[in-house]
């Protein structure tokens, strides 16, 4: 629930120019625009209408791809633009770095097709150029092949490299070194879990058992 005053007064609107993921553009600028405590509330319930093309479907055509990749870089334009830097610099690094591994996670895997990859590589790129603290974003970025690529501002030698990365299920992208060492995660697959350990992982089906 959003005060009026807070939206027209602060003149905060769905980003026009974006056809997916104005919700998340949306409320990162109510977030910096508040100047009093956000508070959740846990009796209300969230009703999603899972629509063709959506960017929770497993498959969205590249126009999706793009505006999910142009909502990350609004993003980043409103964290730049606002104090939050000057105010705290680690939240601001982990709100940023969150967009860049968004597109790592989830966008990347979302249309097989090489342009999508190519496209994950442009906006990863651009982020890394807008990013107001260089070097404490790549603190962020645990791959330190992937590190290169991005600072070398070759999109094409980047999308070949994420080309290897088929499955969200593949953490190599993400991973801390300590998760890389034993760590137990969701599978992008329904009832399944990636257990790695010692840089091996291995996918388990998770069978539920009736009245536990």
């Amino acid at each position: 629930i959003y005060k009026s005053s807070l939206i027209f007064d602060n003149n905060i609107i769905f980003p026009p120019e974006l056809i997916k993921a104005q919700d998340v553009a949306f409320l990162l600028k109510v977030m910096l625009k508040t100047t009093k405590p956000i508070k959740f509330v846990n009796d209300v319930y969230y009703i999603l209408y899972r629509r063709l093309g959506s960017l929770n479907a497993d498959f969205i055509p590249l126009k999706n791809i793009q505006s999910a990749i142009n909502s990350a870089i609004c993003q980043c334009t409103d964290l730049n633009d606002s104090n939050l830097y000057r105010k705290d610099k680690t939240v601001y690094l982990d709100l940023y770095s969150e967009r860049i591994n968004i597109i790592l996670r989830t966008t990347l895997f979302q249309n097989s097709e090489f342009e999508c990859k190519s496209l994950c590589a442009n906006g990863i790129i651009k982020l890394y150029d807008m990013c107001l603290d260089k070097t404490g974003v790549e603190k962020y970025i645990r791959n330190k092949k992937l590190l290169s690529l991005i600072k070398s501002g070759n999109i094409d030698s980047l999308a070949e490299f994420l080309c290897k990365y088929n499955s969200p299920d593949n953490q190599d992208l993400t991973n801390t070194f300590i998760e890389n060492v034993f760590s137990i995660k969701n599978s992008a697959k329904k009832n399944y879990k990636i257990v790695t350990v010692l840089g091996k992982k291995v996918k388990l089906k998770i069978n539920k058992i009736k009245g536990v």
